[in-house]
């Protein structure tokens, strides 16, 4: 679990916090793999020549690898077991 996810809260309800999201963990893989998804599609996307043609191709990189960025970022929060910090 990320600690920034408990950061700042009592170690009480830093215990409540854990059983909260470990209780969501089903829920919560079923996001993640639907995120992952969209990751794969996004990657495979950024690859592709079919934009190469286009006069805004490097806004429509950036705009995608800012979200690739993002969405990276939401996995990384909903993986719970990856770091046991609190």
């Amino acid at each position: 679990m990320k600690a920034e996810l408990l950061a700042g809260l009592s170690p009480e309800d830093k215990e409540k916090r854990k059983a909260i999201l470990y209780g969501s963990a089903d829920g919560l893989q079923v996001i993640e793999d639907h995120l992952r998804k969209r990751v794969a599609q996004l990657q495979a996307s950024r690859l592709g020549k079919q934009d190469y043609g286009s006069p805004s191709w490097a806004l429509m990189q950036a705009d995608k690898v800012g979200e690739l960025r993002a969405l990276l970022e939401v996995i990384d929060l909903l993986t719970l077991d990856r770091e046991n910090n609190g």
